[in-house]
């Protein structure tokens, strides 16, 4: 993860991290910074169709990530001890890394994911990256969490979340371990000519 160089270089260089330092909490301004950088990304003729959620209670993520492994993980469903192995991270919290915030995004009934649901589907998406990019300016790690969404309903629970409420993403942040600093060998990006859609 780049945490120097110019704007557009960190940005470059910027990798999920998946080892927190959850003894480093983020302060009130960051955290402001954080929620203005998703209430500002880009959606779909300015309708903003999410709805946002910042936690910072550890006792609460605890919870969230235990109810989010346990219908994530076991048999017929992914493979914990091989989750663990591909991401290389050391610890039990499977879901957040211990990161000490995570940004929940929903999206209400409201929004037009009925209708054109790669639209909803694009703004959760630049949701996320203005937090991921902004965080990353701030010398944050982040790592954004999809499969809670397999969750929602316990995840919605366990936050207080009315049930109409559909949980897209997660985006966990804060300041990573020497470890977690460390891309995995599943951070390696592919080359440009790889990705051309026309050569």
């Amino acid at each position: 993860m780049a945490s120097t160089g110019t704007p557009v270089e960190q940005v470059l260089g910027r990798r999920s991290v998946r080892s927190f330092d959850a003894t480093r909490t983020l302060t009130s301004e960051v955290l402001d910074q954080l929620v203005a950088a998703a209430v500002n990304a880009p959606t779909a003729i300015n309708q903003q169709h999410f709805r946002l959620l910042m936690e910072t209670d550890a006792a609460v993520l605890k919870a969230v990530s235990k109810g989010t492994m346990e219908q994530v993980f076991g048999p017929g469903k992914m493979d914990a001890a091989a989750f663990k192995k591909m991401v290389s991270y050391p610890g039990d919290d499977l879901v957040f890394y211990d990161a000490p915030a995570v940004l929940f995004i929903f999206y209400p009934p409201t929004s037009v994911s009925a209708k054109a649901p790669a639209a909803t589907a694009m703004d959760i998406g630049f949701v996320a990256q203005n937090v991921i990019c902004v965080a990353t300016l701030l010398g944050l790690g982040t790592v954004p969490i999809g499969m809670i969404s397999r969750a929602g309903t316990v995840v919605n629970n366990i936050l207080g979340v009315s049930s109409d409420q559909q949980l897209a993403l997660a985006v966990a942040v804060g300041y990573p371990t020497p470890q977690g600093a460390i891309p995995a060998p599943l951070g390696v990006k592919k080359p440009l000519s790889a990705l051309l859609a026309k050569v």
